[in-house]
């Protein structure tokens, strides 16, 4: 046994292997580079080079999930890198000077369920909050955005399945804009999505929330 090679985590799981069991449902840095041409410095790279969670999880949510890497660059500037005219409603003047797009975000991995929350819709969010298993969390603007965005770069397709595939949906997000109003996401134009502010109370039966998987942080 060579006891200077370091011991492989249980709990991680390589890039490699993530790929081979996610298939095309796998994004990570090396995509985010090779797609869109972006840096990442030394200490992003060597601090998120494996996914932390174990290899028998990622079997198990193989099909239904989709595992992203998210980038440090704000919304804004991720957009701009990407072509921003190609992916949003650019009408939407408060949608740029939003603090949420101005702000760098947090790198990370992300694990993404690809139907919504079962009877999500017709619901406030308080209601929908509920709905949320644990374990899960809604995500927030910025990790769906850059989601929403890779995945339609990558295959031209919308990237969630509602309970029924032949309406449109939007989607809620964790993050608010002022008191009592989050942004949601339409994911359902032909080539670009549209971002919304919705009412905390607003009941729609095309408006429901989507669930991504917590990782255990490191201790």
């Amino acid at each position: 046994m060579n006891l200077l090679q370091p011991a492989v985590r249980a709990d991680v799981v390589s890039q490699k292997r993530a790929r081979e069991i996610m298939g095309g449902d796998f994004y990570g840095y090396r995509e985010l580079i090779e797609r869109h041409r972006f840096g990442l410095s030394t200490e992003i790279v060597r601090k998120f080079r494996r996914v932390p969670c174990t290899q028998e999880f990622l079997e198990r949510v193989s099909g239904e999930a989709i595992l992203h890497f998210v980038s440090p660059y704000s919304v804004k500037g991720f957009l701009s890198s990407v072509g921003v005219e190609k992916y949003y409603d650019q009408k939407q003047a408060w949608f740029e000077k939003s603090n949420f797009m101005l702000s760098p975000c947090e790198p990370g991995w992300h694990l993404l369920r690809k139907k919504l929350v079962m009877n999500s819709f017709e619901k406030t969010l308080s209601q929908q909050q509920l709905l949320v298993r644990r374990g899960r969390m809604i995500p927030s603007a910025p990790v769906f955005i850059q989601l929403v965005v890779d995945h339609l770069s990558a295959t031209g397709e919308h990237l969630l399945i509602g309970e029924r595939d032949d309406i449109s949906h939007c989607v809620r997000t964790s993050t608010p804009v002022s008191q009592g109003y989050h942004v949601a996401i339409d994911d359902n134009k032909l080539d670009c999505f549209t971002v919304l502010i919705c009412q905390d109370a607003e009941v729609d039966s095309n408006l429901g929330i989507a669930e991504e998987y917590l990782f255990r942080k490191k201790s």
